[in-house]
């Protein structure tokens, strides 16, 4: 803009879309777009890109915001600009996605830059947003900062999430529990009033063969406390013989029920395909059959200073056909 030189000219009226390089430098560039007399609305989508590989921040990204994790060098998709929601990466580089809307939060996946997500959600300040991924069967968070939207995007809600493993909560509940069956509390030397004994990881299998009717369930109970115990419990469960209740081809329905007794219940997440239920939740899996009927639960107590819970997953099984 300091000297008005023109650099480029484009004015093919069949020209959908176009990229411009230019070598780096001091100057500044001016962009003029002239729609050539046009009377109806028009809309105008322009990206620009600084450097290769590179980020625009200069200087450190803020604390809690995400950084590209690996880049590439073919282009990057182009974004609707009506219809649902969608996200991109914003640079050649894939990004993160983790189950909560803070880099606190552990890393699930990453996206790569050439695919496009569906935004199902959102946090209050919009700098993170909930996507969907594996074809739609996996939700998690992404950056603001890192991303860049499509689409119609002013409806997305905001969603609900779990605190970050081991948060420090607002307010300890005083509540008290009584151990389940065969758990005995250990006294903690930091004056916590009970504590999980370290235990190995828990199986909860229904069994579809032999049943009578086309609904069958079961359950699993343990404890976790925090700060001082056992804090996280892992539960496989699984559906065996699905078949056998209606012959090849048959499909089922897993339904979890999470529920819990003791102190900082509000502090208990249940942790399954990448999404978060708090106790007193419920789970979904439809469309179960033989090849799919098997995944993991992760119950961790995510903070307080006298926690301890007694945590019971039901599950029950449908036949759908």
């Amino acid at each position: 803009s300091q000297t008005n030189e023109t650099i480029a000219t484009l004015n093919n009226p069949r020209l959908l879309g176009t990229t411009l390089m230019f070598a780096p430098g001091q100057e500044s560039l001016k962009l003029v777009i002239d729609l050539g007399g046009a009377v109806g609305p028009a809309q105008v989508e322009v990206q620009l890109t600084y450097g290769s590989g590179t980020s625009t921040s200069g200087g450190n990204v803020p604390a809690g915001t995400e950084e590209p994790s690996g880049g590439g060098t073919t282009s990057l998709p182009v974004l609707p600009t009506s219809g649902k929601c969608v996200l991109a990466t914003l640079e050649n580089q894939a990004v993160n996605v983790r189950s909560g809307p803070s880099t606190d939060y552990p890393i699930l996946v990453t996206i790569s830059p050439q695919s496009v997500y569906d935004v199902v959600g959102r946090n209050n300040d919009s700098s993170w947003y909930l996507i969907t991924y594996s074809g739609g069967s996996n939700r998690g968070w992404v950056s603001a900062s890192v991303t860049r939207l499509g689409g119609n995007c002013t409806a997305v809600p905001t969603a609900t999430f779990q605190p970050p493993p081991h948060a420090t909560p607002t307010a300890t509940p005083t509540r008290t529990s009584t151990p389940p069956g065969g758990v005995t509390a250990t006294p903690s030397p930091t004056g916590q009033g009970q504590v999980a004994p370290a235990d190995s990881d828990y199986f909860l299998n229904v069994d579809m063969g032999g049943q009578n009717g086309a609904i069958t369930q079961g359950s699993v109970s343990n404890v976790v406390s925090h700060p001082t115990g056992d804090y996280e419990d892992y539960l496989f469960f699984s559906t065996n013989n699905i078949n056998q209740q209606g012959g090849s081809g048959t499909l089922v329905r897993q339904i979890f029920n999470f529920s819990c007794t003791g102190t900082g219940t509000e502090l208990i997440g249940f942790y399954i395909n990448g999404d978060f239920r708090q106790c007193g939740g419920t789970y979904i899996i439809d469309s179960v059959g033989p090849d799919n009927d098997n995944g993991t639960i992760q119950i961790s107590a995510n903070g307080g200073n006298n926690t301890y819970v007694q945590w019971t997953v039901f599950m029950q099984v449908e036949r759908l056909n």
